[in-house]
C-alpha cells in the first residue's frame, strides 16, 4: 500500500467530518478567489455557496443513500428515477433560493431562471443542473471507492498476517510437544538407571523450557539465545551416550543478529534422533553456525548407520521446519539436504538481520 494513500486513509478514518469538509472547500473554495467575474466577495460567496450546497447535497444523496440502497441491489430503473427526481427537487430548491437572494445581493437573474418559471426550463435543468449533479457525485464516488479499496487491501493484509501468525503458532505447538516427548523419554531412561546425571538433565530441560516458553515468543529472537538453547540440548542428549558419541559444535561467541526461534533446534534434534540413536557404532554429529555479511548459515551433519533396520519414514521435525521457513523467510531462505549411505547433512541459510534492526518479518513449505 502506498504510504501517502495509507496516511490519508488513517487521517480520514480518525477525522471524517474534517476530511470531507476539506475536500469540498478545496473543490469550491477556489471559486471565491476568482477576481474576473465582476462580482464582489459577498456576491461570489453567495453564488458559490448555493452551487456548493446543491451539488454537495446531491453527491451525498447519490453516493451514501441511492447507490448502496438501490443501485447495488440491482434496482436500476428505480435508481434512475430517484436520481432524476432528487435532482429536480434540488433544482427547484436552488431556483427558489436564487430568486429570493439574488435581487437582495444585487445580482441579476433572468426571468426564465426565476421561480416558478424556471421549473419549466428543461434546458436549464438538463444541461446546467442535472449533468453537474453527476459530476459532483462522480468525484465523491471516485474518492470513496479509492479509499474503500485501500481499506480493503489493508484489512486483507491484516487478515493474511493474522492467519500466518496463527499458522506459525500451531506449528510451534506441534514442535514443542514433539521435542518434549523425546527429551522426557531420555530423562526417564536415566531415572530408571538411577543415573547421577538425572538432576543435571532435569536442570538442563528446565533451562530449555524457560527459554522456549518465555523467551522465544516473538517471530525473531537473538541468535545468541538459540545458540545457548542448542548448547543445553546437546549437553542433555550427550547424557544418554557414553564416549562412543562424538559431537562438535562451532558457533561464534559474539553474535549481534536475530533469527526465527526454534528452527535450529529441530534440525539438531533430527540429527540426534535419526543419527546417534539409530547408529549402534560410533556416531558423529558436526554442528556449525557461520555468519557472513548478509547471511547466517547453519550446518548439521550426522553419520548414518550402515544397516537400516526400517525404511526411512517422514517425521514431524523437518516438514514442520519447512513450513515455518516458508512463513518467516519467504523466498529469502535456502534449505539443502544431502544424504549418502554414510552421512546425512542439512544446510540452512537465512538473511543475517542485525539485532538492532526494527522490522516486521514477511509472512506469505516439507522432509526427512
Amino acid at each position: 500500500m502506498e504510504p501517502f494513500i495509507e496516511s490519508i486513509l488513517r487521517v480520514h478514518n480518525r477525522h471524517r467530518p474534517f476530511t470531507h469538509a476539506s475536500f469540498w472547500v478545496l473543490v469550491y473554495g477556489l471559486g471565491l478567489l476568482d477576481p474576473t467575474t465582476g462580482q464582489n466577495a459577498g456576491q461570489r460567496m453567495l453564488i458559490v455557496g448555493l452551487l456548493a450546497f446543491s451539488r454537495v447535497s446531491m453527491a451525498y444523496f447519490v453516493v451514501y443513500w441511492l447507490i448502496p440502497r438501490y443501485l447495488e441491489r440491482g434496482r436500476y430503473g428505480l435508481t434512475v428515477f430517484l436520481f432524476v427526481a432528487g435532482s429536480y427537487g434540488m433544482y427547484a430548491l436552488l431556483t427558489l433560493l436564487r430568486t429570493a437572494s439574488f435581487p437582495v445581493a444585487g445580482l441579476f437573474l433572468p426571468d426564465d431562471l426565476r421561480f416558478p418559471a424556471a421549473l419549466l426550463n428543461g434546458n436549464e435543468f438538463l444541461y446546467n443542473h442535472l449533468f453537474s449533479m453527476l459530476g459532483g457525485a462522480a468525484a465523491l464516488l471516485l474518492i470513496k471507492l479509492l479509499l474503500n479499496r485501500t481499506e480493503v487491501q489493508r484489512r486483507a493484509l491484516t487478515l493474511e498476517r493474522q492467519k500466518a501468525e496463527l499458522e506459525l503458532k500451531l506449528l510451534k505447538t506441534q514442535l514443542n510437544p514433539h521435542f518434549l516427548f523425546n527429551t522426557l523419554n531420555n530423562i526417564y531412561s536415566l531415572a530408571v538407571q538411577e543415573s547421577p546425571k538425572t538432576p543435571e538433565a532435569i536442570a538442563r530441560l528446565a533451562n530449555m523450557l524457560d527459554y522456549m516458553l518465555y523467551q522465544s515468543n516473538g517471530n525473531m529472537v537473538p541468535l545468541s539465545g538459540e545458540i545457548d538453547l542448542l548448547t543445553h540440548y546437546i549437553a542433555l542428549e550427550k547424557l544418554r551416550y557414553d564416549d562412543r558419541l562424538r559431537v562438535t559444535f562451532d558457533a561464534p561467541s559474539d553474535t549481534h543478529h536475530v533469527v526465527a526461534p526454534l528452527l535450529l533446534l529441530s534440525i539438531v534434534e533430527n540429527a540426534f534422533k535419526h543419527g546417534a540413536s539409530a547408529d549402534s557404532g560410533r556416531p558423529t554429529i558436526d554442528i556449525a553456525v557461520e555468519i557472513t555479511e548478509d547471511r547466517i548459515t547453519f550446518r548439521v551433519e550426522n553419520s548414518r548407520a550402515t544397516v537400516h533396520a526400517n525404511p526411512a519414514r517422514e517425521t514431524i521435525g523437518l516438514p514442520n521446519l519447512k513450513q515455518q521457513l516458508a512463513l518467516l523467510y519467504p523466498e529469502t531462505h535456502s534449505l539443502h539436504i544431502n544424504q549418502t549411505q554414510q552421512y546425512y547433512e542439512v544446510e540452512l541459510s537465512v538473511p543475517a538481520l542485525p539485532l538492532s534492526t526494527a522490522y516486521e518479518n514477511a509472512l506469505p513449505a516439507g522432509g526427512r
